[in-house]
């Protein structure tokens, strides 16, 4: 939708964010209501707009834009994106000043503190605009706002609005456990310090909570959960069997990427069915390593 587009049509009227192609007209509302609306075939349906997902990350969220070599590009002056939409936007981005009005209705910067999470925008804007409590959780634990906006995959029953209004009320401690995190030692500091870039997507935060279960896993990622290549490996199920202390901080003291590469070779031992066992040596790791390779 953010690009040239000769068939649609950006207008504001009545503070509302109208875009009309010939077979739909949505509607978007900005701050404080943060509600979109999609109209086809003459019935009215509510939607998450695409743009303030993954794919449009940097054009919604980085909302001074200009056209060059076939899409948009965010536009940085003293180190941040201007907001709300600059003047230099070319003369083919449908209606600048349309959606310059529908920006100018967010507070300064909120979309630049949302824009730190990959995925789910809209969902995030929805709760910041509801609950008052929620934009000092953004400010304090971003991945616990993105884990609220996102509740319906970790606890379907938590999936009306209200509910996010009541969750963001409660200590960040019983959040996770509402959202169905096992109550563990420092929970949530250890998602606090993931980075919000990676965990904000499902299949990483639903492997979070399922490796957080096993106590030596929730130990090790209590100390360090902000190594993004220790929360990968811990967080994986055919690796965490294998995985010591020991053989971790082995790894640490390695300079090269060597032992990693054989680490992700132990994958194979599911197709061999060979059962793992913990390894505290990057020794023991390459006999393990040469094993799998022979029996596959």
């Amino acid at each position: 939708m953010f690009q040239p587009n000769a068939d649609l049509e950006v207008s504001w009227r009545n503070d509302r964010l109208c875009l009309r192609t010939p077979g739909s007209l949505r509607c978007w509302r900005g701050w404080p209501y943060v509600q979109a609306l999609r109209c086809d075939n003459s019935v009215w349906r509510p939607e998450i707009p695409a743009e303030f997902d993954t794919t449009q990350r940097r054009l919604v969220c980085e909302t001074a834009l200009r056209w060059w070599e076939g899409r948009y590009w965010p536009v940085w002056e003293h180190g941040q994106a201007e907001l709300p939409l600059g003047p230099d936007l070319p003369r083919h981005f449908a209606n600048a000043s349309a959606w310059q009005a529908f920006f100018a209705t967010f507070p300064p910067g909120i979309l630049h503190e949302v824009r730190q999470l990959s995925t789910g925008h809209w969902r995030c804007l929805q709760v910041l605009a509801s609950a008052s409590g929620a934009m000092n959780l953004l400010t304090s634990n971003p991945n616990l706002l993105w884990l609220v906006a996102h509740r319906h995959w970790f606890a379907p029953r938590l999936a009306p609005l209200t509910e996010a209004v009541r969750l963001v009320r409660l200590p960040q401690r019983a959040i996770l456990i509402a959202l169905g995190f096992p109550d563990v030692p420092g929970l949530a500091r250890t998602v606090r310090r993931v980075d919000p870039i990676w965990l904000s997507y499902a299949d990483f935060a639903m492997r979070l909570r399922l490796s957080l279960v096993d106590p030596m896993t929730a130990k090790l990622l209590r100390h360090d959960a902000a190594n993004l290549w220790r929360v990968n490996v811990l967080t994986d199920p055919c690796l965490r069997p294998w995985l010591t202390p020991q053989l971790l901080n082995a790894f640490e003291r390695d300079d090269t990427k060597t032992s990693r590469w054989l680490l992700r070779e132990l994958s194979g031992a599911v197709l061999t069915r060979i059962q793992p066992t913990p390894l505290r040596t990057v020794n023991q790791l390459q006999r393990w390593v040469a094993r799998i390779a022979d029996e596959s």
